[in-house]
């Protein structure tokens, strides 16, 4: 037992005679003065921070579609525009294979609200309300939240997001009154 100890003991001694100061201590170090009479050393500059895109470097309208869900043949498409600094409102039309034995079909009219940045940058906050199709059972309305990441420059866009909408007048037993929103977009803008 104390050969174990003093081999783990010898380790850590070992460990920490070479390891720097600099790396033992959590506190920050503080360079040490200059010898009297002379000059200081220059300090580099810190890289500054990226800037945030201006509103003249996004785009003022975007069309985009799901890249991975037009290969699973669950086609989606959006048209947004730029209403405000903060503010996009658009349409969007998708088909899904939700509830399983059913294809819906599904026409909205959203807003999307980027309380942290720009139109068309940053996180934002969706409502959305519509219509969705169910062959043989009838067209119902909807309403729906999400929130999503988006990232433009230009003629560049990409959006991700994640949400839920409530079929508000089908019947009970037909299939579950909410239904996921899981998005992956990509498109242009000009």
């Amino acid at each position: 037992m104390t050969r174990v100890l003093f081999l783990v003991l010898l380790a850590v001694s070992l460990v920490t005679s070479v390891a720097p100061a600099s790396a033992q201590s959590p506190w920050p170090r503080t360079p040490p003065e200059p010898p009297f009479g002379s000059a200081p050393r220059p300090r580099r500059p810190a890289r500054p921070p990226l800037p945030p895109p201006s509103i003249d470097d996004l785009p003022r309208q975007v069309i985009s579609t799901g890249p991975l869900a037009l290969m699973l043949t669950l086609p989606n498409a959006e048209y947004e525009v730029r209403a405000g600094r903060y503010l996009t409102v658009g349409a969007s039309a998708a088909r899904t294979l939700w509830p399983v034995p059913h294809r819906a079909t599904s026409g909205e009219l959203f807003v999307r609200v980027f309380p942290g940045g720009l139109a068309f940058h940053g996180a934002s906050v969706g409502f959305r309300t519509g219509y969705t199709r169910i062959p043989r059972h009838g067209t119902f309305r909807n309403l729906g939240m999400e929130g999503a990441v988006t990232l433009a420059h230009k003629h560049f866009y990409m959006s991700t997001g994640i949400g839920a909408k409530l079929v508000v007048d089908a019947p009970p037993g037909l299939f579950g009154e909410v239904q996921p929103i899981v998005r992956m977009n990509v498109g242009i803008g000009f």
